[in-house]
């Protein structure tokens, strides 16, 4: 399900952390997007539903 490519191989890390917040994110009803321009950086956004009683 998960793999890094060629080109990613000189940088540490295994690459699992975004598709572990985004099971988690999802398992409580939110939703994580990224943007990214290059040369500017990535934001990473979180949306969580306000808290149930």
């Amino acid at each position: 399900m998960f793999y890094r490519g060629e080109e990613s191989a000189a940088i540490p890390g295994f690459g699992l952390g975004l598709p572990i917040a985004k099971a988690l994110i999802e398992a409580q009803d939110g939703t994580i997007r990224m943007e990214s321009q290059a040369g500017q950086g990535s934001t990473v956004i979180l949306h969580l539903p306000a808290g149930r009683a």
